[in-house]
């Protein structure tokens, strides 16, 4: 009963089952208690808070509910401490640990007090709210925040938001300054992202929960009365700062998002949609006074106006029907239209030729402005739109920059939005009779015909926009009619272009679509075309003789049926490969599916290759899609097994023959570990990327990475070590024949063993590598596999063309294998072929198997489990051993030789 009393709350059910684990892993792990819990219990004085925040395990042990960590950071000293390291900028002459690491371990300690354990920070909050008032201190400056310490101040104020709305919100309506400088220190972008929270709450929530959110008392009419969004347009109008014109817009243009998903927000934005704010709007976009405030001042105005549209087959047909920002856009039209006339003067260097007067985002995202407006059928604005005179000036600029697509798409939207529409019908007639559509049409595409070779990129706005005109037309729209009838020249244009062009663009790629075994109930005339088996024949026996395809073998003399087959499928593969006969050779390559899977056997795929002559390297790879039997590309599949065969295995044989190599010690590992002092720096320098790019995503990746290559320092350092002892006992070993250390010759272990191996008296290492020239094609280009060590004895890399071809040398020349943590799949796949071939008594070598680091396998293999389930004998369990001996290591691998 005392104990279900004392676990009435969350937060301490979250206590007890943090103190649990905790505990819990206690009991399984070699180091007892952690040093969290040994540097607190030297008491007070005895430590110094810097001591407590420079411990990695910092974070993991508050996110567990530290009892004794939390009874700690909740002291008012301790706690402020916290806050000053987020919210204060250091000293110039601190060090990089005091600028980077303690601001972003306090934010996220901040962050958990705050999200995990809100009871514990309860009296925090209480008159006066000192956690509240110390995070807000960071905007009170007349500078901005250092962009740092603006991303830690955001992630906190955002969590503190989130979790205790109520409070949060009655602070900051006693505190009307905060919100003044949270719009005046917009320009940085983390202050942005928190103002653009605190005016949605619940954003941050799953799609599905946000509209259960509910809005703090009196929330919506506090926005009203304190003017919040006027503010934030009056800052944006005095401001020259790009950065705050971009952060501005993505506020606005988020708080209206927000509004349509979310009914209980619409009042969010009233006040731009309607009055004093929808009038100064759009004179920042009539006065603005950079190009920074124009784009994004338009990019604004095209949002609130598009949300401001007439319900799905409504229409607005009176001035009195549409909101105030629409009334205000029809306003400025004509300024709309002088925007159109400006060029930015920075010129723009493109693939074709030098801009001195580029387009500019501006007046593309003006005549975006215009679509919206033709799209929401807004039927009072027609008369503004004409008058502004923007319609021929917007097709003069596609005409005079044909390669603009984004240009071209609004200018699409906009001309296509007129001529399908019903009711704009005054448009519509000074589009094409007063703008002569028509004949700008066909003067861009005689443009494009007498010029260049090069095709121009307005053509498909051409064609689009064409075919508009000609379905008005046949749905008889009158005025269209007019303008189009006894139109000579249109109608050759027509003829000669567009219809072509159309019956080019509406038909299939690649002809019809042949049938397949999933097919054979399907018509003709669903696409299926039924063909012979003598078609192949036909279709490419007589032209692949003419191929030149360099030297080739005889072709086979075999009369019998298998024998035609074979010679059948090989000219048809010669043709798909020079490319030639490509379309004929795709039509039919489900046919050759079809005739060939099945019934060929393995044998005669091996003669059919083999009869390919010098054509076999490249034969194999199409011959894998052709002759697909399974469905699958496993490393038992023909054409590896030729490649390996033909251009690996007697090469590296006699290669390995002529150094004497009796057997390999197979060392596997991860590629990130590095050496201690190596690690330590890598540290240290992805610390200062994550602060300076104020926690980015490449640089979480980075210092993620870091983190994983201090860790497996230690790795590093043993596998160094064991393999100088190897390499001695091998060369102080009697014989001719040596063991070697073998590894794939790439980064990380693979690196410390070919390092270690070197140690010993200049001493060398097995590397099976894969070549950037003969593995192409096979491996992408620049991928890890690929990547070799310093470190690497010239005589004894062993360069191959696949993934299979290594493992199979690095397996079956092994003697013995030791694995380290964190290995790469790949690694691991290699290490249970082993292990099966062990269990299965498929290796009479029996080799040992080491797994280094028992901390890490015994959470990860479990070979006793293996045993207690008869995947691995009894006799078999003692190959696999666990071990953190170096010594012992080097005993179990030499053992028996």
């Amino acid at each position: 009963k005392v104990l279900a009393q004392a676990l009435t709350s969350a937060s301490a059910r979250k206590q007890l089952a943090g103190d649990c684990l905790r505990q819990f892993c206690a009991m399984f792990s070699s180091g007892g208690d952690s040093r969290i819990d040994n540097l607190l219990a030297r008491g007070e004085g005895k430590f110094s808070f810097t001591d407590l925040v420079d411990e990695e395990e910092i974070i993991d042990e508050c996110k567990c509910l530290n009892t004794a960590l939390l009874d700690y950071l909740t002291q008012e000293g301790p706690l402020q401490q916290l806050i000053d390291l987020v919210v204060e900028e250091p000293d110039a002459s601190a060090d990089d640990k005091r600028r980077f690491k303690h601001p972003y371990v306090a934010s996220e300690l901040l962050m958990t007090l705050i999200a995990e354990a809100v009871e514990i920070t309860r009296p925090l909050f209480d008159d006066p709210p000192l956690l509240v008032a110390r995070i807000f201190k960071i905007i009170q400056g007349d500078k901005p925040p250092s962009p740092l310490l603006a991303g830690y101040f955001s992630k906190v104020a955002s969590a503190l938001w989130r979790k205790r709305t109520p409070l949060v919100f009655s602070f900051v309506k006693k505190q009307p300054s905060i919100v003044d400088n949270l719009i005046r220190h917009i320009g940085a972008t983390s202050v942005m992202e928190f103002l653009l929270r605190f005016l949605n709450p619940g954003m941050d929530e799953a799609e599905d929960e946000r509209s259960q959110i509910v809005l703090p008392d009196g929330f919506l009419d506090w926005l009203a009365e304190s003017r919040v969004l006027h503010n934030i347009l009056e800052n944006f109008r005095k401001s020259k700062d790009a950065r705050v014109h971009a952060n501005t817009g993505e506020l606005l243009i988020g708080i209206l998002a927000r509004a349509i998903d979310d009914a209980q927000f619409a009042p969010l934005v009233k006040p731009i949609s309607d009055g004093e704010s929808a009038k100064q709007l759009c004179d920042i976009v009539a006065n603005a006074k950079s190009p920074a405030a124009l784009f994004h001042s338009l990019d604004i105005l095209t949002e609130y106006v598009r949300q401001a549209g007439p319900p799905e087959g409504d229409v607005f047909d009176s001035e009195d029907q549409l909101q105030p920002i629409v009334v205000r856009t029809g306003h400025i039209m004509k300024d709309l239209a002088k925007i159109l006339k400006q060029a930015p003067k920075q010129a723009v260097e493109n693939n074709f030729e030098s801009l001195k007067e580029p387009v500019g985002m501006a007046r593309i995202k003006a005549v975006e402005l215009f679509a919206v407006c033709v799209e929401a059928q807004f039927i009072p604005l027609e008369k503004d739109i004409i008058k502004s005179g923007a319609l021929p000036l917007i097709l003069d600029l596609v005409h005079s920059y044909p390669w603009n697509n984004l240009l071209h798409c609004q200018a699409e939207r906009l001309m296509i939005g007129i001529l399908e529409s019903q009711v704009l019908t005054s448009l519509k007639v000074y589009l094409v009779k007063k703008c002569h559509l028509l004949d700008k049409l066909m003067k861009m595409h005689s443009d494009s015909e007498s010029g260049s070779k090069l095709r121009l990129g307005y053509m498909p706005f051409i064609t689009r926009v064409s075919n508009a005109c000609v379905k008005a037309k046949g749905d008889e729209d009158t005025e269209v009619v007019k303008a189009v009838e006894g139109n000579k020249k249109w109608d050759a244009f027509c003829e000669a272009y567009l219809n072509g062009q159309n019956k080019v663009e509406t038909q299939e790629l690649g002809g019809p679509k042949p049938k397949t075994e999933d097919d054979e109930s399907s018509s003709d005339e669903e696409g299926g075309e039924e063909y012979d088996q003598n078609l192949l024949a036909k279709r490419f026996g007589d032209k692949a003789d003419e191929v030149d395809m360099g030297k080739t073998a005889a072709p086979s003399t075999d009369s019998s049926k298998e024998g035609q087959a074979i010679r059948k499928l090989q000219a048809a593969v010669r043709g798909y490969l020079a490319r030639k006969y490509r379309t004929k050779a795709q039509q039919s390559i489900l046919l050759i599916q079809k005739m060939f899977r099945g019934h060929v056997a393995r044998e005669t795929y091996v003669r059919m290759v083999q009869d390919s002559g010098e054509l076999d390297k490249s034969v194999s790879g199409v011959m894998a899609q052709l002759f697909d039997v399974d469905g699958t590309r496993s490393s038992a599949a023909p054409e590896e097994f030729f490649r390996l065969m033909q251009e690996d295995f007697e090469a590296t044989r006699d290669m390995l023959e002529a150094r004497k190599v009796e057997g390999g010690f197979l060392f596997l590992g991860s590629h990130l570990a590095m050496s201690s002092d190596g690690a330590s720096a890598r540290l240290d320098s992805a610390w200062k990327a994550y602060a300076r790019s104020m926690g980015a995503a490449n640089a979480d990746k980075d210092l993620k990475r870091a983190k994983a290559a201090q860790r497996l320092s230690a790795f590093y350092d043993s596998a160094r070590e064991m393999s100088k002892k190897l390499t001695r006992w091998s060369q102080d070993r009697a014989g001719e024949r040596k063991y070697y250390v073998s590894t794939d010759g790439g980064t990380g272990i693979s690196e410390a063993a070919n390092r270690g191996a070197k140690d010993y008296k200049g001493g060398k290492a097995l590397s099976f590598v894969l070549s950037p020239e003969k593995a192409k094609g096979s491996v992408p280009r620049g991928s890890s596999f690929m990547k070799q060590n310093s470190y690497l004895s010239k005589d004894m890399v062993f360069p191959l063309s696949s993934m299979y071809a290594r493992q199979y040398w690095l397996q079956n020349l092994a003697v013995g294998v030791v694995i380290f943590p964190g290995c790469e799949m790949v690694s691991m796949r290699l290490l249970f072929d082993i292990i099966a071939h062990v269990a299965k008594g498929e290796d009479a070598r029996k080799i040992p198997v080491v797994l280094f680091g028992s901390r890490y396998w015994k959470q990860t293999i479990d070979v006793n489990m293996m045993s207690r389930f008869g995947v691995l004998s009894k006799e078999d369990q003692d190959l696999v051993r666990v071990t953190d001996s170096v010594e012992e290591t080097v005993k179990l691998l030499t053992a028996g030789l």
